[in-house]
């Protein structure tokens, strides 16, 4: 379930919630939608439901945090960074990718 919610989130949902209060805070909303269910995984789900459940909820904040990361990102980069603004954008996104394969 959290694959189809974050698909439909990330190309639907994020551009008109973001459209209507910005990205920073269609960010914002995503991050404690997720956060708020990365620590209830291991209280609430007693249940197969309930894991389906928040697992949805999860791909819902996650849906709506991912696609604002990149444009966010490169505005900050090219104001406070302008001469390198490729070291820069890399570094972040080499974290990311770091920490997705190291993490699980």
């Amino acid at each position: 379930p959290h694959g189809v919610v974050n698909f439909l989130m990330s190309t639907f949902g994020f551009i008109i919630i973001s459209g209507k209060i910005g990205d920073r805070n269609t960010m914002r909303i995503g991050g404690l939608i997720a956060s708020c269910c990365f620590m209830i995984y291991g209280v609430a789900c007693t249940e197969f439901w309930h894991l389906a459940l928040v697992h949805s909820i999860t791909g819902v904040g996650v849906g709506l945090l991912v696609p604002g990361i990149g444009p966010t990102l490169q505005k900050y980069n090219s104001a406070a960074h302008p001469k390198r603004l490729a070291q820069a954008s890399a570094l972040p996104m080499f974290g990311l990718q770091a920490g997705m394969i190291a993490g699980p």
